[in-house]
């Protein structure tokens, strides 16, 4: 349930509404017929306001709340905070947007989405679309439930649903995604599996029907191709076959290991050339480079499996896939060979180089987790992402840029979230120091405002708690 403001909180001043603010649930039977909960109207005054798309911090800022959107952002002393409308005082903290995990899943479960709140982040685009997915995002957005802002994509689409089989390509195309989108279900999934006919297909229909093609290149088809179809590819999926070195092939596709070996073999030298081609194409990248980083790191693998808080928050199924033989999966630790070690040594540093060209050619990049992932536990993952950008040398206000306004703009929300203006949905961090100067306070905010319902420190440590992330591990 939404954690109101607090009479007692540091930063609330209590106003004339205050009891009226402290006594309406966070849902109700008028905010579902449209009218405003007044829970969700406030105004922050004389804080720092965080404009991520500049690179700027605007001192001495008021944001002003209603029915969860921001109507007016501005200086604090011109603007006007309505007699009745309750305050909290900014006065030293920073103010950004909430974060946004451009690729993740797993925002059916409970303890998933707390933790996402936990770290931060109040927009998330699930890659994979269910009906368990489906109904959480109408309970988030109908504010009987806690959660990040969810948009969701297609179920997984790989070439083998039934559709496929006893009609032509386009019709099959047409009735898997007119169905997703029938569903609410926003972005068309492609997958590994998918023939060229089938990819075809799918992309021409996902733009008749406005539904952003997104997801793995499949092994069928090559990057650039993919590139001139793609709205955003996820994991710098074909990436390892563009850059295939002849002299050092590596027999077989399908598996990550056989992935992580072709990044480790690939022609470093032509990374800068593929680079400029994948910025000049447009196609957003969702990197994910901490899913597979987590499979250099033993040590961190095993606390993770090991981890009794962690195995609360998966479940024992979860921890069971995660630490099992699956030819999609990396090796697991125990199974692994000196050649395994290497080769994933070796991808890791080549999907790092990767990145950076991609950055310095001003190709399109946000950040994502893949969250749910073997090893990649939602809301912490996210700022490991965010600390390896910082370690290849990526700028912090251009990495916040990425996880909060870039993020938005591959989810095609940019209207409703990424920076805080007038309205926009009010999803806001308050936080103790800068993120353009030193981007490890966003781990831990003061408060998060999703959406207008306001989460102070104690409540999303309370979140932590549920999520298995009782100490909130730093990633730095």
């Amino acid at each position: 349930m939404f954690n109101r403001l607090p009479a007692k909180s540091p930063f609330f001043r209590l106003g004339p509404f205050c009891v009226l603010l402290l006594a309406i649930p966070q849902s109700s039977a008028a905010a579902a017929q449209g009218s405003c909960d007044p829970s969700l109207s406030y105004a922050i005054t004389d804080t720092t306001v965080i404009d991520v798309a500049l690179g700027r911090a605007r001192a001495h800022q008021s944001i002003v709340l209603k029915c969860g959107r921001i109507t007016a952002v501005g200086s604090a002393h011109r603007i006007k905070v309505p007699a009745n409308v309750p305050t909290m005082d900014g006065k030293g903290l920073f103010a950004a947007p909430g974060l946004v995990d451009a690729h993740a899943h797993n925002t059916s479960t409970e303890s998933f989405r707390k933790a996402y709140l936990a770290y931060g982040i109040t927009t998330v685009r699930n890659m994979s679309g269910d009906a368990a997915s489906l109904e959480a995002i109408s309970q988030v957005r109908s504010g009987k439930a806690s959660g990040p802002w969810v948009y969701l994509a297609s179920p997984i689409i790989n070439g083998s649903e039934p559709e496929w089989q006893d009609r032509d390509a386009f019709a099959a195309a047409g009735a898997i995604l007119s169905k997703a989108k029938e569903s609410g279900e926003e972005y068309a999934k492609a997958y590994y599996q998918l023939t060229p006919a089938q990819f075809e297909a799918l992309a021409l229909t996902s733009a008749r029907l406005k539904m952003p093609l997104v997801g793995h290149v499949p092994r069928s088809v090559t990057l650039d191709v993919a590139l001139k179809r793609m709205w955003s590819v996820e994991h710098l999926t074909g990436f390892d076959d563009a850059l295939e070195d002849p002299a050092r092939h590596v027999e077989g596709k399908g598996s990550a290991m056989l992935s992580l070996r072709r990044f480790a073999a690939a022609a470093r030298s032509r990374i800068p050339v593929l680079a400029s081609q994948v910025a000049h194409s447009g196609s957003w990248q969702i990197p994910t480079l901490y899913s597979y980083d987590v499979w250099a790191r033993p040590a961190e693998m095993r606390r993770l499996s090991s981890d009794h808080a962690v195995q609360g928050m998966i479940g024992e199924e979860m921890l069971r896939q995660w630490t099992s033989p699956n030819p999609w999966y990396v090796t697991p630790l125990d199974k692994q060979t000196d050649a395994d070690r290497a080769a994933i040594a070796g991808a890791t540093d080549v999907r790092r180089l990767i990145v950076k060209a991609l950055y310095d050619a001003g190709a399109k990049l946000a950040i994502g987790t893949d969250a749910g992932a073997p090893f990649v536990t939602p809301g912490s993952s996210f700022h490991q992402e965010m600390k390896i950008y910082s370690e290849i040398g990526i700028p912090a206000p251009a990495i916040l840029r990425m996880a909060t306004l870039q993020g938005a703009r591959v989810a095609g929300h940019e209207a409703d979230a990424g920076t805080i203006e007038p309205g926009k949905r009010a999803d806001i961090l308050l936080l103790r120091a800068n993120p353009l100067k030193d981007l490890r306070t966003l781990e831990r905010p003061a408060a998060v405002i999703a959406a207008g319902h306001y989460f102070a420190r104690a409540k999303l440590n309370e979140f932590a708690a549920v999520s298995g992330e009782n100490e909130l591990p730093s990633a730095y």
